[in-house]
């Protein structure tokens, strides 16, 4: 118990009135502190509440000495030694001074703000520390194996009988909402209050990262705190920094980290499971909660479609409860998750690739019988590709040879990219076509490294990646004869490699087939020949160029078939003459589409059938 001399004992109540005792107790107990280190604080702190007067309720104590004095039998010369509790928390420091340092029993004693706020019953953590240490956690939304891991880690946590005693845990993963999850979960399983740091901000300088670890460690105990480090954006460089940091940390620890990484002996690792599909299944069954669609399967083919981690799956249904309610009952109910998870899933490769925003429908595709048959049975492979790989079994035998991968070859303005977007917006999926320009990269290893890059984020995302000019990536490997021919090679193996683990569609366009390595054509399930136009196929690319709502007079579209360009060339030619004859406030005439049509030759530098757009001039009907 702490006592004064009779002269110096505070009024009955004052004490009691300023001061809460259990949290005294409290924080003897969290600190390990003796009867002398308590007795220090308590009147530390109440000069800080009491300011002096001319006559003192309790012994003033300024200094180490003026404590030795008044409490020579609780005076240990240790007492403000750097390894005692007082000054390893940071809860009293000696002010010696810079210039001429005072002797450290001279030196004037400082409490701290944060263990004065925390007598006082304030428990608002420090103010140096509330800028980035974030206490909001999402949801804790898990499967059943990834709720036993925050159990596990609950269980060994609750074991620790001191703040030393605990060993930091590496944990893995690659769903940064998963591991935050499993921390949140196994924090409130074991009694803490979780509180997450990102590593990115941690300072650079050792003397600051040094203050800053005193500072977590005396919060952690003040406010029973466990600590999520998140790493899982940080660098190789900056993970290693981040761990080195947490060694002497002490108090429960979680280090999250996607990328293995060379960490500490001294951490525990656990790697957190993946989220299967199934589990997203029945995830959202259970959260769609009376707005079920119609098809049994479609849970299940949404949760194959999209990589997902269970916190994005809560998020995409709640975003479907929400507009459902806004929007009314009559709202289909499986279109709007498919739209909330597709948002979920986008990919974010950066200038890697370009989103092809896809409006146009089977309709707008117009090709032989044959090659539309290719076309929506592609579609329909990707569409029940979870139920044949993982179902049925297919992908559990091996993962190799289920690559989905079209070849779409042909002429230039045949609808080859056109065939592509219409795949894309009948699956509702996002469209990614590579940009060629940024993959390809003249460093070593650069252009492997993007392409890595692309195919993880198609993948989890759902996405279809498109090579547009595919030769350009997809070339034959030639006869090694200096280093960047291995390095070319090796691209090209890569790639191969690539694309036989790939679970999404793949789309290569090219002009020339025969540019292509062998070795892809081997890996391709769907090859479609987009054959030039002919004269019944081009009157019918003649009627589809101009919408409906575009004014048209003395157009023959039987005339216009006789020109020979393809599709996209019609398309051009079309949009070219509608801003003329806008210009000119006319509806299109045949004089515009004639002059568009040169140009169009011209640009292609194709001789100009000046015979057949003469026979088109003199169209009257």
């Amino acid at each position: 118990m702490l006592w004064f001399e009779p002269s110096a004992q505070a009024p009955a109540g004052f004490v009691a009135d300023h001061l809460n005792f259990p949290l005294l107790h409290s924080l003897s107990r969290k600190f390990n502190l003796a009867s002398a280190e308590s007795t220090l604080l308590l009147l530390l702190a109440l000069q800080e509440i009491d300011p002096p007067t001319e006559t003192p309720r309790w012994p003033r104590i300024r200094t180490w000495a003026d404590f030795a004095i008044q409490f020579p039998h609780l005076a240990n010369p240790r007492l403000l030694l750097p390894g005692n509790p007082l000054r390893l928390w940071n809860l009293v420091q000696p002010t010696r001074g810079r210039i001429d340092p005072l002797p450290l029993a001279q030196a004037p004693l400082v409490l701290s703000e944060r263990i004065l706020a925390y007598l006082l019953n304030d428990h608002t953590p420090d103010a140096r520390l509330a800028s980035v240490l974030a206490v909001s956690l999402p949801p804790r939304v898990l499967t059943p194996p990834q709720r036993e891991l925050a159990l596990a880690i609950a269980n060994r946590w609750r074991s620790a009988t001191h703040f030393t005693d605990f060993q930091t845990i590496a944990l893995q993963g690659q769903d940064p909402d998963a591991l935050l999850a499993i921390a949140g979960e196994a924090a409130s399983q074991a009694g803490f209050q979780l509180a997450r740091l990102n590593a990115a901000h941690l300072p650079a300088p050792p003397a600051d990262r040094q203050a800053w670890r005193t500072l977590w460690q005396t919060e952690a105990l003040l406010s029973n705190l466990a600590l999520y480090l998140d790493a899982t954006t940080a660098s190789r460089e900056e993970c290693a920094a981040a761990s080195e940091w947490l060694i002497p940390c002490g108090g429960a620890i979680l280090f999250g980290c996607q990328r293995p990484a060379s960490l500490p002996a001294s951490f525990a690792h656990r790697h957190a499971p993946e989220t299967r599909a199934e589990d997203r299944a029945e995830l959202i069954s259970s959260l769609l909660n009376g707005h079920a669609p119609a098809d049994p399967q479609f849970a299940r083919r949404l949760a194959g479609q999209f990589d997902l981690g269970v916190s994005a799956v809560y998020r995409a249904c709640l975003d479907t409860h929400q507009t459902l309610a806004q929007a009314g009952p009559d709202t289909d109910a499986a279109q709007t998750l498919w739209r909330a998870c597709r948002e979920r899933a986008r990919p974010r490769t950066g200038a890697l690739t370009q989103l092809i925003e896809s409006k146009v429908t089977w309709d707008d595709l117009i090709l032989p019988e044959s090659q539309l048959a290719l076309l929506r049975e592609a579609a329909n492979q990707v569409r029940q590709q979870y139920k044949v790989h993982d179902e049925w079994g297919f992908a559990a035998k091996s993962r190799r040879g289920l690559n989905l991968t079209a070849l779409f070859s042909g002429p230039s303005g045949t609808g080859k990219t056109l065939g592509a977007e219409v795949i894309a917006n009948h699956l509702q999926l996002d469209l990614l076509r590579v940009d060629l320009s940024t993959v390809v990269s003249k460093y070593i290893g650069e252009t492997e490294k993007h392409l890595s890059e692309v195919f993880d984020s198609a993948e989890c995302g759902g996405a279809i990646l498109l090579f547009d000019e595919a030769d350009a990536l997809f070339g034959p490997r030639s006869r090694v004869s200096d280093s960047r021919d291995r390095h070319a090679n090796i691209e090209v193996s890569y790639l191969l490699q690539r694309l036989e683990t790939f679970r999404g569609l793949a789309i290569l366009t090219t002009n020339f087939r025969e540019n292509l390595d062998q070795a892809f054509l081997r890996r391709i399930r769907f090859h479609v020949e987009f054959p030039f136009p002919d004269r019944e196929t081009r009157a019918r690319l003649w009627r589809h160029a101009f919408p409906t709502a575009t004014p048209l007079r003395h157009i023959d579209f039987e005339r216009l078939s006789r020109l020979s360009l393809a599709g996209g060339n019609i398309r051009n030619v079309a949009l070219n003459a509608a801003f003329q004859a806008a210009a000119e406030n006319t509806p299109v005439l045949p004089s515009h589409i004639a002059n568009a049509a040169r140009g169009e030759f011209r640009k292609a530098e194709k001789p100009i059938p000046e015979a057949e757009l003469r026979d088109l001039l003199t169209a009257t009907s």
